[in-house]
């Protein structure tokens, strides 16, 4: 019994951890924007800028570029392939800065089965869960938008970007990221794992 005891009193005494794991399943995504989906008005697209925002020549961001419009960015991820069944906090973030101003409209949806880039966008399927963030970037400064959702890990998770673009001149965004923290009491926002990330 004293043993038990002095188990419990050792536990009790011990400082809440957050449980982070590492999840770099797409460690290049700083080096490139394979698997974006981009939608734009004719005439334009999306490339890969190798400076950031902050002017990083190292880190990269993503430039749109061509006429005012609606542009979509939308990428599928699977948690399900590296998270076991529990719930987390799933953490949205992205900055972005263009010539004018722009509204950003940043998606995460968690769905079942699906995934048909071509037609519906990826990850297509039954939805589980959904989280819509809307921002204005401003003109001189890069603008930063961020939510999160507790949510189980479920098969499929689309995150979506949509950018109506006011002009024709060009648009950053960077730090687009996912970041996953699997205690959903203990919050670690410093040291979350990373999904995925600009």
């Amino acid at each position: 019994m004293r043993r038990l005891l002095a188990t419990l009193v050792t536990a009790c005494a011990l400082p809440a951890q957050a449980d982070v794991v590492e999840l770099y399943v797409n460690s290049a995504f700083n080096q490139g924007i394979a698997g974006v989906v981009v939608r734009a008005p004719t005439g334009g697209g999306a490339l890969w800028s190798p400076t950031d925002l902050s002017g990083d020549p190292t880190s990269g961001s993503l430039a749109l570029y061509g006429p005012a419009g609606r542009y979509s960015l939308l990428l599928c991820v699977r948690p399900a392939e590296t998270l076991p069944i529990g719930r987390y906090v799933f953490d949205f973030s992205l900055r972005s800065q263009g010539s004018a101003p722009a509204l950003v409209v940043s998606e995460g949806i968690f769905a079942f089965g699906g995934d048909d880039p071509v037609n519906d966008g990826p990850c297509d399927g039954p939805w589980t869960a959904y989280l819509r963030f809307a921002g204005q970037t401003a003109v001189t400064a890069p603008a930063r938008i961020g939510s999160s959702i507790p949510t189980h890990a479920f098969p499929l998770l689309s995150v979506i970007v949509q950018v109506d673009k006011t002009d024709a001149g060009p648009l950053l965004v960077d730090d687009w990221s996912v970041s996953v923290d699997t205690d959903v009491i203990f919050r670690d926002v410093d040291d979350a794992a990373q999904l995925f990330t600009l």
